[in-house]
């Protein structure tokens, strides 16, 4: 096995690959200790036939290619399911983008922003809003709210923007409050550290929707308390106000209920079965011979997720607010795409 460290592209890849081989060498370019094969994960520079080309072009460097293995991460490579799936029905996160996926990195920017224990702190106080809110002292009278001071006035606004989110869904927690001061593991919990949403590493969007859509009433209240107590032009304050528009517009909740559903059917249970079975070999992670079977089951998974138990979260959130049908479409868009993929899959 040759390990090796380069720059990110394909042929820097290649370039430092043909220097390690090189130093095996009694003269750089001799025809002996060729490379018989790849392994590689499934994104970004320097992987698969990309880099077979990349070696090919290279003299005696490898053994013919039509006898050169090429293997990929099956790991990475399902990962990447989810995150084309994504990428084509949303689109990719960012500055100034208003979709699913940059509400997602904002509450991991949001989280950043502040320092850990100041985070875990105002959660604290954001958990105690939410168990104790009542929907009764919210004004929806126009006369009545014209005359509030203003201070009240402000957060009656706030609390009719709340109002409205929390009758998104009916399985937001509104746990009890617990000082996070008092406890000594968060694993589980509205205070454990969100991870940064990459798409392209392993299980971080659909933890970061998952974490998203249980504690969604207290990251609503978050935003608006570093409204309230950051300087407009700070970081937090920033950020928050960006988060709060993002998680206010439902149609930004629908697709997050839409990856947190997709992700719990498709996602957990073949990266369970792929890092965790050792049939016939007694390794983890060497299931060549059980590829294809696997392939079988999460094709026919794939195409079942419209009815399958785990969407019931989803189909709650858009029950009521998709007449025309078009969220569904995007579940439909999403598992087809994914059959699509794994029908165009090759074996290597």
């Amino acid at each position: 096995m040759l390990d090796i460290a380069s720059g990110g592209t394909t042929e820097e890849c290649a370039d430092a690959i043909l220097a390690s081989m090189n130093k095996l060498k009694a003269l750089d370019g001799d025809a002996t200790h060729l490379l018989c094969g790849q392994g590689a994960d499934s994104g970004g520079g320097g992987v698969l036939d990309g880099l077979t080309e990349a070696l090919k072009q290279r003299s005696n460097l490898c053994i013919p290619m039509n006898e050169h293995l090429v293997a990929n991460c099956c790991v990475h490579a399902l990962q990447l399911q989810l995150r084309n799936a994504a990428v084509s029905v949303f689109g990719e996160g960012g500055l100034e983008k208003i979709n699913v996926m940059q509400m997602l990195h904002s509450v991991y920017d949001l989280q950043e922003s502040l320092d850990q224990n100041e985070w875990r702190h105002i959660l604290w106080k954001s958990t105690e809003f939410v168990y104790a809110f009542d929907p009764t002292h919210v004004s929806n009278d126009e006369a009545a709210v014209a005359i509030m001071p203003a201070a009240d006035k402000h957060r009656n606004t706030f609390c009719q923007a709340f109002n409205a989110v929390r009758l998104y869904h009916t399985k937001f927690k509104k746990d009890e409050p617990v000082d996070p001061t008092t406890l000594t593991k968060f694993k589980g919990t509205i205070y454990s550290k969100v991870l940064a949403p990459m798409l392209t590493r392993w299980w971080t969007v659909g933890a970061g929707a998952t974490h998203l859509f249980r504690h969604c009433l207290q990251f609503c209240h978050v935003c608006q308390s570093l409204i309230n107590t950051c300087a407009s032009d700070s970081r937090a304050n920033r950020i928050a106000s960006s988060l709060f528009a993002l998680m206010t517009d439902q149609e930004n909740f629908l697709d997050m209920c839409l990856i947190y559903a997709f992700n719990r059917g498709h996602i957990p249970p073949n990266l369970d079965w792929l890092q965790s079975c050792d049939d016939l070999t007694l390794d983890l992670g060497f299931q060549a011979h059980n590829i294809a079977v696997r392939h079988f089951l999460m094709d026919r998974l794939s195409r079942s997720l419209l009815t399958h138990n785990v969407c019931e979260d989803y189909h709650e959130a858009i029950e009521g607010v998709d007449p025309d049908g078009a969220h569904l479409d995007k579940l439909k868009t999403n598992t087809s795409f994914i059959g699509c993929q794994m029908s165009c899959c090759r074996v290597h």
